[in-house]
């Protein structure tokens, strides 16, 4: 059977099937709580959801066409209060209006630190102001292209630090700290490369598409074309 085929029975069978999928129940209404952001209509996705302690971190994120910067809210699940905590530009002094790409996501990049604090990075799939679609790589050495922002969040002070540019010119994704040693785990977008990146200095070491390795028990963290980290147990004190 081919599109080409029978055309009017496919369409019947997907429409049937988009509609089964619809009225699925994932799980009862008493297991889940429903979360609404009232005036935040215009930012149109979510790539991540870190749970920390009491606390469940939400960054509402932009997508294209929208060309806004991603905001973080903190979820008390002890008494369902939910708060603002910054906003990526905003908090590292970046002005939107000089038509700059905007920090508009963290994509699956919030990690908890050792000692409680959280390190994150920035990711960017929205459009700027001068520039209506999503031109990322054609505006790679731009001054008003992308470069990812790193931050810091204390939840005992309740405050947010902004702490430098990783690797410029890059828009980095899929984060993973190894508390113990400091290291963050990122990969790149724009080559695919795997990242290194101290969370004391913020010192990046690009890794290509090689692997880092830091534990007799630890971790060999990956890079592929596909730009997704992988870990097995490897030697200790070798970046190869």
């Amino acid at each position: 059977m081919t599109i080409d085929d029978t055309p009017d029975e496919l369409r019947r069978l997907v429409a049937e099937r988009k509609q089964s999928l619809v009225s699925v129940k994932v799980m009862p209404p008493d297991c889940y709580r429903e979360l609404r952001f009232p005036g935040y209509e215009g930012w149109n996705a979510m790539w991540d959801i870190h749970a920390s302690g009491p606390f469940v971190y939400i960054p509402l994120c932009a997508e294209f066409p929208e060309a806004r910067s991603v905001v973080m809210f903190r979820y008390d699940t002890r008494n369902g209060q939910r708060e603002r905590l910054f906003d990526a530009d905003a908090a590292a002094g970046i002005d939107l209006s000089t038509g700059i790409m905007p920090q508009s996501k963290f994509h699956t990049a919030i990690q908890t630190m050792q000692d409680g604090r959280l390190f994150m990075v920035t990711h960017n799939t929205a459009a700027g102001i001068y520039h209506p679609t999503w031109s990322l790589n054609s505006l790679w050495h731009d001054p008003l292209g992308f470069s990812s922002r790193a931050f810091i969040y204390d939840p005992e002070r309740n405050l947010t630090t902004y702490v430098g540019t990783p690797v410029p010119n890059e828009d980095l994704y899929f984060g993973r700290l190894d508390a113990e040693l400091g290291n963050y785990y990122a990969c790149g977008y724009r080559i695919g490369a795997l990242y290194i990146i101290d969370s004391a200095t913020l010192e990046a070491t690009e890794v290509a598409s090689q692997c880092a390795r830091e534990g007799a028990m630890s971790r060999r963290w990956e890079s592929s074309s596909d730009r997704f980290a992988d870990r097995a147990v490897v030697e200790r004190n070798c970046v190869c």
